[in-house]
């Protein structure tokens, strides 16, 4: 990764400018969160003419230059883990023990005492749920999406599976197992929460099932909790290996003629069109009482495609 991302990591920074414009108190906020895409895979970065970037963007460009409010300068950490730990504690990796990206099997996770962004806002009065990767812990419940304070996750918890048969790979050879679940917190009665869970085959390419899975949160809660805000934490397991875009979108590049940045390519203009997909929605079911916030996790990666 690099120290320049695709949009800033330093997310309540953000929020903080984009709550104070907006029309209510507590907006829903909405934040998508995109893996290993860095400053040159975005097309309004290419400020001498975005429209001829190499890899095409049309949709996050114009919330850019047009809808948005930009950090356009910022450092993160250099991995998945440590830059995912500081977005959801808002503290530096090494304070949580977790200054590396864990591999899978790791016992690691947040520490139990650490802040925790979806408890947070939950206190604040707001729904929390998560779409994607999670990256910081599984070994044990109160290590996962829920267990840290989300009401509900969908997704894969470790660093990288394939994107449709969401297997894990020890090598491109070697698969170690299937990484795909839905949680959610069961009521109760005591003060020890207990967790519902689901795994189960998902043939579907990982953006498209993210991206529905982000809408459908948006349209449920509308019309389940009309008057609570939402906070939709949403992490895209592109544009991270391996480098699976689907067809569609990958024949959108094939004026780049290396074969590993033209996929990569592929997997950031599905993500481009997810973006409008989930701004549509956020718009039909929220209108301007809402946040829509968009970042990479920490920078391109060259060595499979990213910039």
């Amino acid at each position: 990764g690099g120290s320049r991302a695709a949009l800033p990591l330093c997310a309540l920074l953000a929020l903080s400018i984009l709550w104070e414009s907006s029309a209510v108190e507590t907006p829903s906020i909405v934040f998508v969160l995109t893996d290993d895409m860095g400053y040159a895979d975005v097309g309004y970065n290419h400020h001498d003419n975005p429209e001829r970037a190499p890899i095409p963007t049309p949709n996050i460009d114009r919330l850019a230059r047009e809808r948005g409010t930009r950090l356009a300068w910022h450092y993160s950490h250099s991995s998945c883990t440590p830059s995912r730990a500081a977005l959801m504690t808002g503290r530096y990796s090494f304070n949580n023990g977790l200054p590396l990206a864990m591999l899978p099997g790791s016992p690691a996770g947040l520490p139990e005492d650490s802040p925790s962004l979806p408890r947070l806002f939950r206190q604040a009065g707001y729904a929390a749920h998560m779409v994607g990767k999670w990256h910081l812990g599984s070994l044990a419940w109160s290590q996962t999406p829920v267990g840290r304070g989300f009401e509900s996750h969908v997704g894969f918890y470790s660093w990288s599976v394939d994107y449709y048969t969401k297997q894990i790979h020890q090598d491109p050879w070697t698969p170690m197992g299937v990484d795909w679940i839905r949680s959610w917190e069961q009521p109760s009665t005591s003060e020890e929460k207990t967790f519902g869970y689901s795994h189960y085959a998902e043939p579907r390419h990982s953006s498209e099932v993210m991206t529905a899975e982000a809408v459908d949160h948006m349209y449920r809660h509308r019309s389940q909790y009309p008057d609570q805000p939402l906070f939709l934490y949403v992490a895209m397991a592109a544009a991270h290996s391996p480098l699976q875009p689907q067809p569609k979108h990958e024949a959108k590049c094939s004026h780049i003629p290396h074969l590993w940045r033209r996929q990569f390519c592929g997997l950031v203009v599905g993500v481009d069109e997810a973006m409008a997909d989930i701004e549509n929605a956020m718009m039909d079911t929220f209108g301007e009482d809402a946040v829509l916030v968009f970042s990479s996790d920490n920078g391109g990666t060259p060595w499979f495609g990213g910039l």
